[in-house]
């Protein structure tokens, strides 16, 4: 099978898909990078954007942002609406390093796994202003972070534990 290796690729740390199936969105210790895997014979990278250590991705429900927990540089937004030029629009930082992101079916809150420092709750309804919420704080490391269907609960990979969390109340989960 065909593989891609693009020139920032050092460790791969996730990947997710665009909606359609043809566009792969990358993490890896350099930053997002952006592949045409159209024709999965001949994946071809169409972008990267460059940040600390990018460690989890996830999409926006209109699949032009991309939010990247990006280690000890906390949570970057990333305007992808131009495939070609992708760019930061906001960063706010967290407690420890981010590991993993999840966004709110309305695109108003993202939910990282901060390591240390638990789940943090982020206000991203202003991409280039986030501000911080709340937080969780589990007791081992949060690597992982999935939100319910109905966006009221937090699931959360702690390194010693599994943490269901309700969010319903953002200020005090």
């Amino acid at each position: 099978s065909p593989s891609l290796t693009a020139t920032l690729i050092d460790v791969t740390n996730d990947v997710i898909l665009s909606t359609d199936g043809n566009t792969a969105y990358i993490t890896n210790n350099s930053g997002l990078e952006i592949v045409d895997i159209s024709n999965p014979a001949s994946p071809s990278l169409i972008a990267t954007c460059e940040t600390t250590n990018a460690r989890g991705v996830t999409l926006s429900a209109d699949g032009n942002t991309a939010y990247v927990a990006d280690y000890g540089s906390g949570l970057r937004i990333i305007d992808i609406s131009n495939l070609n030029s992708p760019t930061i629009t906001g960063t706010i930082s967290t407690p420890y390093v981010a590991r993993q992101v999840a966004v709110s079916a309305d695109g108003n809150t993202a939910f990282v796994a901060a390591n240390h420092a638990g789940l943090r709750i982020i206000d991203i309804s202003d991409p280039a202003s986030p501000a911080n919420l709340s937080n969780y704080n589990t007791p081992g490391y949060s690597w992982d972070v999935k939100l319910s269907i109905d966006n009221k609960t937090a699931l959360v990979a702690d390194a010693t534990s599994f943490h269901i969390i309700n969010i319903s109340d953002l200020s005090s989960p």
